[in-house]
């Protein structure tokens, strides 16, 4: 059995061991805090390099500041810190996808690192802008009073006299742009790591770091990844008080990972595109007979142009297509396999009036244009500042200073309109669609705004209830939709009317469980009468055998799938309870006898069209930045007295839940901190199983052989114990056996 380390990844070792791969004389090993780590011998790494190193005090182009280095090492250290989830403030905990992260985004990042790495599509911040304020929020460890920023900043001479005052003249030291910048820089770099090889990520910033931000993304994303400035008109009308420029724009840095993404725009609505583009290299393309549209013959020979394009054959015209293969030579944006594949697919080219173009035909849908640099109503559909403050008046949240949706609405589209499982991550958090996770510190609500007078003590509560308000208003308006195209309809006026999912549902007698937790996870459908017409096919639900002669009516599934030609699974339990919680019901035509090929293709309509204005996802899972569930003994037992040690009966901190002690450990082992979680027992123990089997995990004490062989037998990816757990030293002894016998696989680990 190993033992986790229940912290993240030390970045620096892990870039040591890639330089080990380059330059492994230049890699050796030194102990630190009495462990042994691999180490940088930097003078036999500076041979290795000798042609390209720049000697210490020459001139060189580069970005810096005081406390940089620390902001770099802040950046790539671990943490032990770790996320706990909230149940009691998340909405649809167990079911959705969605992520309120509460804490300092620098630790947090660290943490969402181990599992999402590369996986993020997109990201979107809009940190604080940088406007004189004298200190930030964010507590890192670099920050600096002003005498250590002095000597930091170089403002003392040779014997120790301070060279200038910058107490008369803050904003024109270096200071007023450090803070800001050590505090953006090291959130920055670990943002990049969280892209996808396509990812992109959005900065929000106005005039006051602009220069300097454009400076520090172009170090860690690469001048090569810059896309653009996007320019937001974030007021109808400039501010009247500007003695110099009257400033009604911000701006949104856009940058990306590795590979360029397409951006979408508006919509195209051309048919046809051209084939011949710069500045590609002139190449030789075959064209198979009958896949050029042409009216007219054209002779072999060199026509020029901008493209270079020359005929190597004669292009007869038949029947309004070219006779014969025919090679052209040009500047094309397809190679020869493109060209192949499409011709394969059936689709033609065509050239009008000289080979000088050649036209391909775009799709009739999903084309679309890039997106123009410029964001505003008129041009794209987003509000202004003063729009997203009537946005929260109308959900009824007092709030100054947010953005209006429609803004990261459509950084969403532009960068995900072909990719809508995308996972976006806001790590100064507001309000977005998607699957999404959200990182905001609770950064307190000042005593005399109106939000705190409504209640709300921190930005978190105003996020999370922010959430919870949009995601009731989508679900009213999908339900009003679906009640006005009958199909679903009121059953209940209030929903202490509503007593069981069988008084909505249940019709001829039919026997469905009263107690829907029975049923909880099934999929529901609706059963086809049998082929004789003379009743339903049989179905399972609940582990027993029901059928019916009459009616439609929604049958609980089991979870051995269901029997003979039951008809197709259409609408999830889940669904359901949604609409029976909100005093609805499905609204179906009776069928009889086996008239079902006249109702039936309408009735799935009805209800496929319920499912998919039901299947958004309005919950998220509230997890929360804290120290460690282990104690200090767990990181470091050599540095603890054997008195503490005899005191010390559990290596886990008295407040930590078991579901607590979950989530750190699928931080450590990769999986998504959004996965399914199910709480099983065996002979009295809880164990969770995570992702199906990815993990199973049991932190009850005084664990049998009985449980063990139980939890074997599911044959997990990861199986997971506290240390303490085992009821004896031989059931620990026979745990990695029967896990031998059942489940050899299997990756057992103890915390």
């Amino acid at each position: 059995m190993d033992k986790l380390d229940m912290k993240t990844e030390n970045i620096t070792q892990g870039n040591i061991e890639k330089i080990r791969q380059l330059f492994p004389n230049a890699v050796t090993e030194a102990k630190k805090n009495g462990k042994t780590e691999l180490a940088i011998d930097f003078d036999m790494l500076k041979q290795e390099l000798s042609e390209s190193l720049i000697d210490e005090g020459k001139e060189r182009y580069q970005m810096t500041w005081p406390g940089k280095r620390q902001a770099v090492v802040l950046a790539n250290t671990s943490t032990t810190d770790t996320l706990r989830p909230c149940k009691e403030e998340s909405v649809d905990f167990d079911n959705t996808q969605n992520l309120y992260i509460e804490g300092d985004n620098l630790n947090v990042l660290k943490l969402l690192r181990e599992t999402y790495l590369g996986k993020i599509k997109m990201i979107y911040i809009d940190p604080p802008y940088n406007t004189g304020n004298d200190s930030f929020v964010y507590n890192d460890c670099y920050s600096m009073d002003e005498e250590e920023f002095l000597k930091a900043g170089g403002y003392y001479d040779e014997n120790g006299n301070r060279v200038i005052d910058v107490k008369e003249n803050k904003e024109s030291n270096g200071r007023f742009h450090t803070d800001w910048l050590n505090m953006l820089y090291p959130r920055l770099r670990l943002a990049r790591d969280l892209l996808t090889d396509d990812g992109v990520i959005f900065i929000s910033i106005d005039d006051n770091e602009q220069a300097n931000l454009k400076k520090i993304c172009d170090e860690i994303f690469g001048e090569n990844s810059f896309i653009g400035i996007f320019k937001w008109n974030r007021v109808a009308k400039a501010p009247s008080l500007s003695n110099s420029i009257r400033t009604k724009y911000e701006y949104i840095f856009a940058y990306c990972k590795n590979k360029l993404p397409p951006l979408y725009g508006k919509e195209s609505y051309n048919k046809q595109g051209p084939l011949w583009h710069l500045p590609n290299k002139r190449a030789e393309l075959v064209f198979p007979a009958q896949s050029i549209r042409i009216s007219q013959t054209f002779s072999k020979g060199y026509y020029g142009g901008t493209y270079q394009v020359e005929l190597l054959d004669n292009m007869v015209c038949k029947n309004g297509y070219n006779e014969c293969s025919v090679r052209i030579l040009a500047c094309s944006a397809w190679g020869q396999s493109k060209i192949n594949e499409y011709v394969n697919s059936g689709k033609t080219f065509e050239i009008k009036k000289s080979p000088l173009t050649m036209y391909t035909d775009l799709s009739s849908e999903g084309n679309y244009i890039a997106p123009s640099d410029l964001i505003s109503v008129e041009e794209c559909g987003v509000k202004r500042n003063t729009d997203a403050d009537e946005d929260m008046k109308k959900m009824g949240i007092p709030f100054d200073y947010s953005k209006p949706v429609s803004l990261p609405q459509y950084l969403i589209k532009i960068a995900t309109t072909k990719d809508k499982n995308s996972i976006i991550l806001d790590f100064f958090s507001g309000s977005r669609k998607r699957k999404f996770i959200m990182v905001q510190l609770p950064e307190k609500c000042d005593e005399k705004s109106e939000a705190y007078k409504a209640g709300y003590k921190n930005i978190c509560e105003i996020g999370k209830e922010r959430i919870r308000r949009a995601g009731r208003k989508i679900l009213e308006l999908s339900l009003e939709s679906l009640e006005k195209e009958g199909v679903i309809e009121k059953y209940a006026g209030k929903l202490s009317e509503i007593r069981s999912l069988e008084e909505v549902y249940g019709v001829g007698g039919t026997s469905l469980p009263a107690d829907k937790t029975t049923a909880e996870g099934r999929d529901v459908c609706v059963g086809r009468p049998n082929a004789a017409g003379s009743g339903f096919d049989s179905v399972e639900y609940s582990g027993r055998t029901s059928s019916g002669n009459t009616g439609i009516y929604p049958i609980f599934e089991s979870g051995k799938g269901l029997t003979g030609r039951t008809g197709n699974t259409i609408i999830t339990m889940r669904s359901l309870e949604v609409l029976n919680g909100l005093g609805y019901r499905v609204c179906i035509e009776r069928i009889r006898g086996n008239q079902q090929n006249d109702i039936l293709p309408d009735c799935i309509s009805k209800l496929q069209t319920l499912n998919s204005k039901l299947s958004i996802d309005i919950g998220f899972r509230v997890l929360k930045l804290d120290s460690s569930n282990m104690q200090d003994v767990y990181y470091n037992p050599a540095a603890v007295s054997q008195t503490l040690l005899d005191s010390t009966i559990d290596n886990i901190k008295p407040d930590r839940t078991p579901l607590d002690l979950l989530f750190q450990v699928m931080l450590e082992l990769g999986v998504p901190l959004s996965a399914k979680i199910e709480e099983n027992s065996v002979n009295g123990k809880t164990y969770y199983a995570v992702n199906g089997n990815d993990i199973i995990a049991c932190f009850d004490d005084d664990i049998d052989e009985e449980v063990i062989t139980a939890i074997a037998k599911q044959q997990p990816l990861y199986a997971v114990f506290k240390d303490q757990s085992f009821a004896s030293d031989s059931v620990a002894i026979n745990n990695e056996q029967l896990f031998k016998t059942y489940s050899p696989a299997t990756n057992i680990k103890v915390v």
